[in-house]
């Protein structure tokens, strides 16, 4: 048995889910969030991973995960129906996104004040693809070590191939070729101490910043951004020739099921 003075502290860790793109580059009539990989939709595959790193939390002691899924205003019915299949509990809302995903995470943010209990300055919160369907709890465990540690710190992999800098208005021509041990592809989770989420975010509504990534806002603000290890495994659905690496995953990485 453990001594008391030995067991963990209280943790909540709050999630914000962006799944709201118009899945332009899938092509099709369906979202990729709905697309099912075998027989399970990629959503909710990502929200079962959650599911299972909050159940193994829980079992070290007291751990509360509190989510915010956002998609579009027409998918919200389904998106519920998902939560409930799945037996979803962490998800706290579904609400609507803007129109791109910055506006989204933002959305995100501002509905976790509207939770009975929001988060507080120092609690961590994650912000993850809603897309990116085979992250692990390992990678979860790192952003999140990762942000308590450092403050704001992201998934990344090292880059496999060589990289060249390019200028369009040129035909392509080469300008340089970044070394590639300095080189990393960035993924979701982005991992923050809130204040340093609500900082970054903020300040990029009120200078009207553009990021395509949560740290960029924060490397905007003057915020320093560390990178944890990621997965190679832990893809973002975005064509169709993800698909086909997915039906691949699939058997290597099977979600707990309710």
């Amino acid at each position: 048995m453990t001594d008391s003075s030995e067991e963990r502290i209280p943790v909540s860790l709050y999630v914000i889910i962006p799944a709201a793109g118009l899945s332009q580059r899938m092509g099709g009539t369906s979202g990729k969030q709905f697309i099912p990989i075998g027989g399970i939709p990629v959503l909710a595959r990502t929200l079962l991973a959650f599911e299972n790193y909050c159940s193994e939390q829980q079992k070290a002691g007291p751990f509360f995960m509190h989510g915010i899924l956002v998609t579009a205003p027409q998918s919200i019915h389904e998106a519920r129906k998902i939560c409930d299949d799945f037996k979803i509990i962490f998800v706290d809302k579904i609400i609507a996104g803007g129109s791109t995903r910055q506006e989204s995470v933002w959305n995100g943010i501002c509905a976790l004040q509207t939770l009975p209990n929001p988060p507080e300055s120092a609690d961590i919160t994650f912000v993850h693809d809603g897309a990116r369907c085979f992250v692990d709890s390992g990678t979860l465990q790192r952003c999140y070590d990762g942000a308590k540690k450092h403050g704001v710190c992201t998934a990344a992999i090292p880059v496999k191939d060589t990289i060249k800098q390019a200028d369009p208005a040129d035909s392509c021509k080469v300008i340089t070729t970044p070394d590639r041990t300095t080189l990393y592809a960035i993924q979701t989770p982005q991992a923050f101490l809130h204040a340093l989420l609500v900082k970054s975010y903020t300040e990029g509504q009120i200078k009207k910043r553009v990021a395509t990534d949560d740290t960029s806002l924060a490397e905007m603000a003057g915020l320093p951004v560390y990178l944890v290890e990621g997965a190679y495994t832990n893809i973002k659905i975005t064509t169709p020739e993800d698909l086909l690496w997915a039906e691949l995953l699939k058997n290597h990485q099977k979600p707990v099921l309710p």
